[in-house]
This record gives C-alpha cells, sequence and structure tokens, in this order.
C-alpha cells in the first residue's frame, strides 16, 4: 500500500498499518480546535501559516480537513489504530452535525434558492429549531426574521403568483426609468470592502467592477426590459392553470424577497417587484 493511499496519520511498514507520531499531533490539533469553535477554514490557514504540509505534496485546504474530520479510521475502524478517542471523535461528529444545512423538502429547495434579504438581496441563512420551524439570518446585513415555517413561505408566494395569474395587467413595461438593482448595490458594497483590502485580488475587483457595469446597463436598457416584460406576459398567458406555481418560479421570478416582518415579494425579471 503506498504512503499516499493511506489517511494522514498513518504509514505502512513491514506491511503493518503503524501511526506517525508527528502527524498523529496535527489530526489531534485539528479535532481540539473544532471542539474548541475554530471552523475548518481557519484551521486550515492556521496550518499552512506553520508550515505544516499535507502529505509533503500540498497545502491545508477546508475540504481536507472536513474529510480528517470525518474518517471514522482515525477512532480506530476498519483496521487503522486509533488516533482520537471515540468520545472526541463522537463530540466532533455532533458539532458537524449541528453546523449541517437542515433538511429541506425538495419542493422548497426551488424556492431557497431564489430567497434572498428584503433589504439587500444579500443571501440568508436557515437557522432550524427543535420543533422543524426555521428562522433566517441575512449574511450581508444581518436582519433576522421570526420564527417561519417553510409551508407559510411557499403559501405567501403562492398568493403572489396566483394574483399575478389572474391580474397580469399589472405587469408594467416602464423601462425607460434608470433603475439600479438592490443586486447593483450590493455588488457596490463588496467591491468597496475589497478596494480597501491590500490582499485583495485584481482580478475579482476586475470581474466584480463588469458585473455592476453591466447590471446598470441592464436596469436602464428599455429594449432589455421590454423583452422580458413580454416573455414574462406570454408565460402567464400560456399557463394552463394558476395552481401552476413551480413553472412560474422557475420563468418569471428572479428573487424573492422576505422581509424581518414575515412579509413576501417577488421580483420578475423584468425587475419589477410586487
Amino acid at each position: 500500500m503506498k504512503r499516499l493511499s493511506l489517511p494522514f496519520g498513518y504509514s505502512m511498514q513491514s506491511g503493518q498499518i503503524v501511526v506517525l507520531d508527528t502527524e498523529r499531533t496535527i489530526v489531534e490539533r485539528i479535532y481540539s480546535e473544532y471542539l474548541s469553535g475554530a471552523s475548518a477554514g481557519q484551521i486550515a490557514t492556521a496550518l499552512n501559516d506553520a508550515g505544516i504540509a499535507y502529505k509533503d505534496v500540498r497545502g491545508w485546504n477546508k475540504n481536507i480537513v472536513y474529510r480528517i474530520l470525518d474518517d471514522i479510521r482515525y477512532r480506530g475502524e476498519n483496521g487503522f489504530p486509533a488516533l482520537i478517542c471515540l468520545e472526541k471523535w463522537l463530540a466532533v461528529a455532533a458539532r458537524r452535525k449541528e453546523k449541517a444545512t437542515p433538511y429541506m423538502e425538495p419542493a422548497f429547495q426551488v424556492v431557497r434558492k431564489k430567497l434572498v434579504c428584503a433589504n439587500c438581496e444579500g443571501k440568508l441563512t436557515r437557522h432550524l429549531r427543535k420543533n422543524k420551524t426555521a428562522w433566517w439570518e441575512c449574511r450581508l446585513c444581518g436582519r433576522q426574521t421570526g420564527v417561519m415555517d417553510d409551508a407559510d413561505i411557499c403559501h405567501l408566494i403562492q398568493k403572489k403568483l396566483t394574483w399575478l395569474y389572474r391580474n397580469p395587467h399589472h405587469i408594467r413595461n416602464d423601462g425607460s426609468a434608470a433603475q439600479v438593482s438592490l443586486e447593483s448595490v450590493r455588488l457596490e458594497r463588496e467591491l468597496t470592502r475589497l478596494l480597501a483590502d491590500p490582499t485583495a485580488e485584481a482580478s475579482k475587483l476586475d470581474a466584480l467592477a463588469k458585473q455592476i457595469t453591466q447590471l446598470r446597463y441592464l436596469a436602464i436598457d428599455p429594449q432589455n426590459h421590454a423583452y422580458k416584460t413580454e416573455q414574462i406576459l406570454k408565460t402567464l398567458n400560456g399557463t394552463a392553470s394558476q395552481k401552476d406555481a413551480a413553472d412560474l418560479l422557475q420563468k418569471i421570478v428572479s428573487r424573492i424577497l422576505l422581509d424581518k416582518n414575515g412579509s413576501v415579494q417577488v421580483k420578475l425579471i423584468n425587475g419589477q417587484i410586487v
């Protein structure tokens, strides 16, 4: 068995799997720091900063750290000597489970991809409670919602889409007015933050600047706005039933805006918010 085919911390000597004491210390450090509250990314950065190599061939990253934290062989399974006691391994497994993304019904996962903060359109983190209800927190501005059931959010969205289906005449074509999207505002804030960071990569700054320019162009381009509005109207007219909410959600909604008070708005692909 080749050295690289064995988990970090082990070696093959005379046909036997043996522990490498220097690497055992690093594995123990990873488990201890994770239980102390460090993230996998922080642990990987600290190991790289300390000049510690991973299997003598590359640096550390969070995925490598996660593999070590999840590997049952470190607790003495599958014929491997234990590097970590069972109690500590189980404690890490419990923390990993707590931090894992809460389960969502497949139907709600479609909603989740479009769900953003109504204040800044930042991405939302879903926090699951013991009774299976959840509350949401914006990663960008920090706003939090009250406790909301996934089914309640879906119901509010269904009501919005049903209203649109019944009232397509409310779809506006006012693309001549300059409208800077919240998304471009969010990106501008991110660009400002990166400009103040001396370690920021030039390629990332350039990509952000181009993305902001494109969004601003689309916001004031009446032809693009008119085309998107026409798409919405064709979809509404071609939908066989108001119950086809999933189809409408996919085709005409770009964002679902969730406010801290639990209200929901939908942002259509032409930029109109209803």
